[in-house]
């Protein structure tokens, strides 16, 4: 069953993060979005960073959206497939309205060239 409140589409949008510490220290990284909602998303790294449920994450989304607040909601692997490959399910905390609008243009562009892609495929 799925308990998702948000349709989720698949993505691979190119984002830079940053993983804050109880202490501060701050881990910056690149990554990857997998998959996208407006209430969160699936990021995908090459990075052994330490992201465990409830950090606290920033995160440069494209296409005008910017900077945005996190936490990391789920921690689904690290290494899983031989790599240093790690991967998490993150939920926005806060999102102004320009970047609620920014966001959703965002995620309707990936899922309207999703079905396109689907529409070539079967054509």
């Amino acid at each position: 069953m799925n308990r998702r409140r948000h349709v989720r589409v698949e993505c691979d949008w190119a984002v830079t993060a940053v993983g804050i510490e109880l202490t501060g220290r701050e881990t910056r990284f690149d990554a990857r979005v997998r998959n996208a909602s407006t209430s969160g998303l699936f990021l995908e790294a090459e990075v052994a960073a330490n992201l465990a449920v409830d950090k606290p994450l920033r995160i440069v989304l494209p296409g005008g959206v910017g900077e945005v607040e996190a936490v990391v909601r789920r921690f689904l692997e690290h290494g899983g497939d031989g790599s240093n490959t790690t991967r998490w399910g993150v939920e926005f905390t806060e999102l102004d309205l320009a970047q609620r609008a920014h966001l959703a243009r965002l995620i309707f562009t990936a899922a309207r060239q999703a079905a396109d892609t689907e529409d070539a495929r079967a054509a």
